[in-house]
């Protein structure tokens, strides 16, 4: 079995991508406010992005979340 690259499941990654994309695609279209849908782990980044962003976020729908464990 090959060992999985453990940054392929970064949060941070992730969360620094998707709002990364979300401004890109704000200085083509007009987007104000939106929609965020997380599924599983892209959940925990949808939460991120609504807490550092409630101003931009409309609505957030979690499906399949889980919790963080801490350590």
């Amino acid at each position: 079995m090959t060992e999985l690259d453990p940054t392929l499941y970064d949060l941070a990654e992730a969360f620094g991508i998707a709002t990364e994309y979300w401004d890109w695609q704000g200085r083509h279209i007009s987007v104000d406010r939106a929609t965020i849908v997380g599924h599983s782990m892209g959940s925990f980044v949808a939460r991120r992005i609504a807490l550092t962003f409630p101003d931009r976020v409309d609505r957030l729908v979690l499906i399949g979340s889980g919790w963080l464990r801490s350590n």
